[in-house]
């Protein structure tokens, strides 16, 4: 009897330790997924100015194929090459319709933005400067053309800049919180 009711203790006492280890190993996991997202939407906030910059340069590589060259918008794109706008599709979308030859109301270029607006973060103000500058292309002469490329610059370099100083802060604050959220879930868990 007394060695059953030993066997029993041992047994209870197994019983809560796995139940704590279990539990230990989830809110770890708990914890370590929230860190993860924050550090997560960090990342796609830096990945998105890569992408605004990379439209930036395909702005000043079309600028600079009119300016001096005057070679065809579809050969323009295919010279062009930018990483960040190749993953998330921009660049082999523009190739694309460019080399279909559809001629409506819209460009390529403009069909491709619209397409790829939520991958590319940009303000509205911006996105309309630069869909305008879009719907221009091949459209006007090169020296508008040249002069609409300058202006369309400026005002994605200034959006660059602004962000550029913002990512520190909302990267820091988004880890902050996911953190806490995290240590905030642990807690209530525990």
């Amino acid at each position: 009897m007394r060695q059953t009711a030993k066997t029993r203790n041992n047994e209870d006492w197994l019983e809560y330790m796995i139940y704590y280890l279990i539990k230990m190993a989830l809110l770890i996991t708990i914890f370590f997924c929230t860190a993860q997202f924050g550090v997560r939407l960090a990342a796609n906030e830096r990945e998105g100015l890569r992408r605004l910059e990379g439209i930036l340069d395909l702005i000043c590589h079309i600028k600079r194929e009119i300016e001096y060259y005057s070679i065809p918008l579809s050969e323009i794109y295919k010279s062009f090459g930018c990483r960040e706008l190749e993953n998330c599709g921009f660049l082999s979308l523009l190739r694309e319709t460019a080399d279909d030859g559809e001629s409506d109301d819209k460009t390529a270029f403009c069909q491709v933005l619209e397409l790829t607006r939520k991958q590319i973060p940009m303000s509205d103000s911006l996105y309309s400067a630069v869909y305008e500058f879009g719907a221009s292309l091949g459209r006007c002469v090169a020296e508008d053309q040249i002069r609409r490329c300058d202006a369309v610059i400026e005002c994605i370099e200034a959006e660059c800049k602004k962000k550029r100083e913002e990512l520190p802060k909302r990267a820091k604050l988004q880890t902050t919180l996911s953190l806490s959220t995290g240590m905030m879930l642990v807690i209530l868990l525990l």
